[in-house]
């Protein structure tokens, strides 16, 4: 079964109790025109038939929900249009295994990917100023990630990837962020390959006549900070001939 989806300032199909397409298992295919500007919320709620999708570029937001439940999907294409994805707008998607979120989304809504639990690579763009609560909670099998500033620079990983940030092997941060976070990587256990802009707290911090330059800001310890965790190596590192602070490294 197929859909052709033209709806051009079309803002809602139904709602969370009561979605247009509910229990459509048959429906494989949906063809979105290129006219749509928004993709309604609830709009495909709950068809497990969905196997992929593929968003054109006319369209600049994902509702609430629109893609909740698609448990047969196993990929989405987000064009460079979309500047925001709803709340829960693909909770549940357990199929789905690779997101690249494209530069120009801004914000990502509350519980948006809550629950994909195949998900194993994401990546998101610079351009993402806003990262949801819960935004992939429930994310257990999430192996490798790209960050941008939002996520290392206000608060630890454990707080945006609650359920994988321990079993994380891979993260790579984007060049454009200026600052990290105290223990951003706290508790990051599995974690196999780092990329990093820069050592320490700010880019430049160590070396450019900054008044934390020779501090405990300026190691590479700091961004994975001194609380102890379980496979967590405990490293002294030096700041000053005299000065040191041991922090917990995978």
């Amino acid at each position: 079964t197929s859909v052709e989806f033209n709806a051009e300032n079309c803002t809602s199909m139904g709602s969370y109790d009561y979605p247009v397409f509910s229990g459509c298992t048959a429906l494989s295919t949906v063809t979105i025109g290129e006219n749509v500007k928004n993709i309604p919320a609830c709009a495909f709620y709950g068809c497990t038939g969905l196997t992929s999708i593929e968003i054109p570029n006319s369209v600049t937001s994902i509702g609430s929900s629109a893609f909740s439940d698609c448990t047969g999907l196993t990929s989405i294409t987000i064009p460079n249009s979309v500047t925001s994805i709803g709340d829960y707008a693909f909770t549940r998607c357990s199929s789905l295994t690779s997101i690249t979120i494209p530069e120009g989304v801004a914000e990502i809504g509350d519980c948006s990917f809550m629950n994909c639990s195949g998900l194993i690579s994401l990546s998101m763009p610079k351009s993402v100023v806003k990262i949801g609560g819960a935004a992939f909670s429930g994310c257990k099998g999430l192996k490798q990630v790209v960050l941008p500033a939002v996520a290392v620079s206000g608060g630890k990983l454990s707080s945006k990837f609650p359920d994988s940030y321990m079993s994380i092997t891979n993260i790579v941060v984007h060049d454009s962020v200026k600052s990290l976070s105290n223990g951003v990587f706290s508790g990051c256990s599995g974690l196999e390959n780092l990329v990093l802009p820069f050592v320490g707290r700010e880019r430049g911090g160590a070396c450019a006549g900054r008044e934390y330059a020779g501090t405990e800001y300026s190691l590479f310890g700091y961004v994975f900070g001194t609380s102890s965790a379980s496979s967590m190596i405990p490293v002294n590192q030096y700041y000053s001939s005299s000065a040191s602070k041991t922090y917990y490294i995978p």
